[in-house]
């Protein structure tokens, strides 16, 4: 199945199909670490599931808030506004979309997850075990997702930015 406008980032693992809005790849690509001061961007990832046809869609995404802290190396992603983006969405799209995961940045051109990224997806993941989760890693020259299921982690792509 090939990527639609407004979902530009389409990619399949197994019998899942993500999708990802246009204005997510946008901020994405907006909040990479390409200089050398640039501190790790974060947040949680928004979306929707289309049971019948094991489709994923990720429509938002939050970014850093104000009480959230980070480093050219790690981040704290503490902030309740966080939360509060999800909670709101939810109520606003008519208890369609929800929390889907986490997104974070690495100052590396291909990036690869941490050990400290791999437990802290463990702990999303049996803080929600009723649900898939995605992870994405944005580097400064692709984007790498990851499914959280069942207990364990698969990397399903790594998407390359277009015209770089």
């Amino acid at each position: 199945m090939s990527a639609v406008p407004d979902h530009p980032m389409v990619f399949t693992l197994n019998d899942q199909l993500v999708k990802v809005a246009g204005p997510v790849l946008d901020l994405w690509t907006e909040h990479r670490q390409s200089r050398s001061s640039d501190k790790e961007q974060f947040g949680v990832v928004i979306g929707t599931e289309e049971k019948t046809d094991c489709v994923y869609l990720i429509e938002e995404i939050t970014l850093p808030c104000q009480s959230d802290s980070a480093t050219r190396f790690s981040f704290s992603m503490v902030d309740p506004e966080h939360q509060v983006v999800v909670d709101r969405l939810f109520v606003q799209s008519g208890n369609r979309l929800g929390y889907l995961g986490t997104w974070h940045t690495h100052p590396e051109s291909d990036p690869t997850p941490s050990a400290i990224d791999l437990k802290d997806w463990k702990l999303c993941m049996q803080r929600n075990p009723d649900r898939a989760l995605f992870f994405f890693i944005v580097g400064t020259r692709s984007i790498a997702a990851f499914l959280g299921s069942d207990g364990c982690i698969e990397k399903m792509t790594v998407k390359s930015f277009e015209n770089e």
